[in-house]
């Protein structure tokens, strides 16, 4: 019986692992819709890594996150705890193993063997817990700043170009950015 629960036990956790590994290159942790028309439709989706957007053409861009300090500290933190997730899931797996009763490595030695158990069932925990904390803590930031309506993320205003004769004599003006600067968008 014993046996049994060590069995069930380290595959639950490994089967937990997998989903972590499964979980840190999906794309859609934050999923952002924009829906119109078949011409305006727009799909914009991040993970910790990169973020993308798809248009209603099957356009389909991605760019990475350009360094490790141009992102905000809560990603960071996710970043970091789903890594030491994994890393606390793969030395569970490998101490398991060892520690296993149905294995034969360290065979002649049960308090070995049991102590190592011990501390892979320990790092399966912690590995959860990381992976937890991280996944739990950016939901929690998506929905901060779903709820925030000073927020100041993705807001889609479309532009319109202003007609007339000032407009038209304005428009050599902008190589040279005119009354607005070199970098303004007007």
């Amino acid at each position: 019986m014993a046996a049994a629960v060590e069995a069930g036990g380290f595959f639950l956790g490994s089967f937990g692992w997998a989903l972590l590994g499964v979980t840190l290159p999906n794309s859609y942790w934050r999923v952002s819709t924009v829906e119109g028309n078949v011409i305006t439709t727009s799909t914009l989706f991040e993970n910790l890594w990169q973020s993308c957007a798809t248009d209603s053409t099957g356009v389909y861009n991605c760019w990475g996150f350009p360094s490790m300090l141009g992102v905000t500290g809560y990603l960071q933190a996710c970043r970091a705890l789903m890594i030491t997730a994994l890393l606390f899931g793969f030395l569970a797996i490998v101490c398991s193993v060892v520690g296993m009763k149905c294995t034969k490595v360290a065979n002649g030695n049960p308090e070995v063997k049991g102590k190592m158990a011990a501390a892979g069932g320990c790092m399966f925990i912690l590995g959860g817990l990381c992976g937890m904390v991280a996944l739990s803590w950016y939901a929690f930031n998506i929905t901060r700043d779903f709820f925030d309506p000073l927020f100041p993320g993705t807001n889609f205003h479309y532009a319109l170009p202003k007609a007339g004769p000032s407009r038209l004599r304005r428009g050599s003006d902008a190589s040279t950015g005119g009354q607005y600067g070199k970098n303004a968008y007007v």
